[in-house]
């Protein structure tokens, strides 16, 4: 009896033990998935510009020469998010058994649109500094990876006002509705949604007092607009 409530220990250890992925829009549970993680599994994760985008957690943070083996094949490790956990894309051929040869690999996840939204950005909450009217002053990140252009591009093709952009930096500065701030937040949406791109959706005030956090210079609006949007052609 008491070989198989260990037995059952282990099991519940290998495949239910799960970490926190502590995000500015609250903590969230992420199991360690990876020996129950099938073929179908990979297959579904969402697929934006040829390549499948995926929240990847490690039972410790890898080092430079592990990220250099991950990305030779095939997995790009981006954004680190808190804990051991990293926003991530992966090549659309990769094999499940390259995936699983990397021992540290814990669990791979879908990203969910709720990840993504600001605390602040609740119609409870909205800070007035954000408010212009009955629209809404916001920035979008996006995935390092994937085409600016594009998506800015796929941005306006959608009816979305950009104010500015900061192409260096990946934020695009949007002024837009509640209705279309709904979009970025849905739980589900079609593998071609909006959200796909982004890894962020933030008030800028935040975001000004985030960038003088990390230690670098204040922000100072540098970006000209005009030049950018004529770089761009839109």
């Amino acid at each position: 009896m008491k070989k198989l409530l260990f037995l059952l220990f282990i099991i519940y250890y290998q495949t239910g033990f799960s970490q926190s992925l502590e995000l500015l829009s609250g903590n969230f549970p992420l199991t360690n998935n990876i020996n129950t993680f099938s073929k179908k599994d990979l297959k579904d994760l969402p697929v934006f510009e040829n390549t499948l985008l995926a929240i990847i957690h490690f039972n410790k943070i890898p080092n430079s020469n592990e990220k250099q083996l991950l990305l030779g094949k095939g997995i790009h490790l981006l954004k680190y998010l808190p804990k051991n956990a990293f926003f991530a894309t992966l090549d659309p051929s990769i094999k499940l058994n390259e995936i699983k040869s990397f021992s540290s690999i814990a669990g791979i996840h879908k990203i969910k649109p709720q990840y993504k939204k600001h605390p602040k950005l609740n119609p409870d909450k909205y800070p007035d500094w954000i408010l212009e009217g009955k629209q809404l002053l916001v920035v979008v990140t996006i995935f390092e990876t994937l085409s600016f252009e594009k998506i800015t591009q796929l941005l306006i093709k959608k009816g979305y006002t950009i104010t500015e952009l900061k192409k260096e930096s990946n934020f695009i500065f949007l002024k837009l509705n509640e209705k279309q701030l709904l979009k970025f937040s849905l739980t589900q949406q079609k593998i071609k949604s909006t959200y796909l791109f982004i890894t962020l959706v933030q008030v800028t005030n935040f975001l000004f007092t985030y960038i003088q956090l990390q230690g670098k210079s204040s922000y100072k609006k540098t970006c000209n607009f005009k030049k950018e949007k004529a770089k761009l052609k839109l």
